[in-house]
């Protein structure tokens, strides 16, 4: 399959060459970085220099990019090269509402956009590992499938356009929440003159256990701060896009305004690419 695809970052690296590896055509599109651009074109990608050229012919259009407001920029120059019954999926963990407006304003063009964000990190993609969780309806589902299942373990419809991005939010309003509790607690102990690696033994056998505690905190005893390869600022922007899911709830709402705050603050002492590992780095006295 002919397939224009946008976002050769951090995830979409991975999820491009998986493609790739899977015998699809792929053109490729530069954003800020070339050296993954010029890494997928070395493996059978090619360059296209707009976007005319990207969606020429292409049955399919990946994207994977960081905001709400990127996806939706990235239609916008997209939108006058459209072909009909062209499928579309966006891997960009944005905003359901926009997922659906995007949506509803592609399909006067016979172009089926779903949202179809993915869990996981980027060895994870490259490896083709990821879950996708897929907002659409069925018949596209099936049709977009194949696809998806190319750099993703497990592949799962949520339900219509939206829902797939409302599952993603809440996934990292967990996993966001762990992290804070993670490093705060990591912080404490070293303020507390407690060794961390008793804490770790402590907690990895308790309630406390979780995916992320394992992500993070083994890499970084060894001072290796990369174990959770997700960048703060992205995280913190899922966290602001989860809250409108929670805003029918007063108890829900408390959660969420905390830990919008909480990364609020650690944005104020952090650059946003900063990766989330390293909050763990030890405070200095």
């Amino acid at each position: 399959m002919q397939i224009g695809f946008i976002g050769a970052g951090f995830m979409g690296y991975g999820i491009a060459s998986n493609l790739l590896k899977a015998g699809h055509s792929l053109r490729v599109i530069a954003n800020r970085k070339r050296e993954n651009i010029e890494r997928l074109v070395r493996h059978g990608a090619a360059e296209a220099k707009g976007y005319g050229e990207l969606l020429a012919g292409a049955e399919a259009v990946v994207s994977c990019v960081g905001t709400a407001e990127q996806i939706e920029a990235v239609v916008n120059r997209a939108e006058p090269h459209l072909d009909k019954n062209l499928l579309w999926i966006d891997c960009t963990t944005s905003k359901p509402q926009t997922a659906i407006k995007l949506h509803r304003r592609l399909e006067k063009f016979k172009v089926d956009f779903m949202d179809a964000p993915v869990t996981r990190g980027p060895k994870d993609a490259e490896a083709g590992r990821l879950v996708s969780f897929v907002g659409a309806d069925q018949s596209v589902y099936e049709e977009a499938r194949p696809l998806i299942a190319c750099y993703s373990e497990s592949v799962v419809r949520i339900g219509p356009v939206g829902s797939a991005l409302q599952v993603k939010l809440l996934n990292n309003f967990i996993t966001m929440g762990q992290v804070a509790l993670v490093v705060e607690a990591i912080q404490a102990a070293a303020r507390a003159d407690i060794d961390p690696r008793t804490l770790y033994a402590i907690l990895s056998r308790g309630a406390a256990n979780s995916g992320t505690l394992q992500k993070m905190v083994p890499p970084a005893l060894e001072g290796d701060y990369t174990g959770h390869a997700f960048s703060l600022g992205n995280g913190a922007k899922d966290v602001r896009y989860g809250m409108e899911l929670f805003a029918d709830s007063e108890t829900g709402k408390i959660m969420t305004e905390a830990l919008a705050r909480y990364y609020s603050l650690q944005l104020d002492k952090h650059p946003r690419d900063s990766l989330l590992s390293e909050l763990l780095v030890p405070e200095k006295h």
